[in-house]
């Protein structure tokens, strides 16, 4: 297995982080299984079901077992991108991944927060914040992706893609996978 590169996509909740995994997987990134699509998401989350897994029962020897599960789930090296929260930085750490953070205005996140339904806090956008800041202290390379630009014109991804993954962009992929519709606070 030719190793990576790696890439963590994260911010808070309802910024456009899997807006951006979905763009980056869509371009051949390897991505693994993920969270399904729903009415609040119709084109995928793209969490990491491996991380989420991880988060609720620590195991001591994850490295390896994120390993082997890649390879049980399709990697054979290339790019690979997975996509959660900041408090799941420890989980991926050791593969020294790029992060790219995904940012969105505070209004235009709790508007959507609230039409998705869910009762958050500023708080809640705050500590998303706090821990990105704690990993641009410790992450090798971070990228900036500011999803509401990236709406309205996707090629902003091509330096993630070709830079960082050694992906071609390609906007026939982008105008496929991106609904502007869908995107609103």
């Amino acid at each position: 297995m030719s190793p990576g590169p790696y890439i963590f996509v994260t911010g808070a909740s309802r910024s456009g982080t899997s807006l951006t995994t979905g763009l980056i997987a869509h371009h051949g990134a390897w991505v693994g299984p993920s969270l399904r699509a729903d009415c609040n998401n119709p084109r995928g989350y793209f969490e990491s079901l491996a991380l989420k897994a991880q988060m609720k029962n620590p195991r001591p020897d994850w490295p390896r077992r994120l390993a082997d599960y890649m390879a049980a789930n399709g990697y054979s090296g290339g790019p690979a991108v997975f996509k959660l929260g900041p408090d799941a930085w420890p989980l991926v750490q050791h593969l020294d991944p790029v992060v790219v953070f995904c940012w969105r205005p505070a209004q235009a996140i709790m508007a959507s927060r609230a039409r998705v339904g869910w009762n958050s806090t500023h708080s809640a956008l705050i500590n998303a914040w706090d821990g990105m800041r704690a990993i641009r202290q410790q992450a090798r390379q971070v990228v900036d992706v500011h999803t509401d630009q990236l709406v309205r014109d996707p090629s902003q991804i091509a330096p993630v893609l070709g830079d960082v993954a050694g992906l071609r962009y390609d906007p026939q992929v982008a105008a496929r996978f991106i609904d502007p519709a869908l995107w609103r606070g």
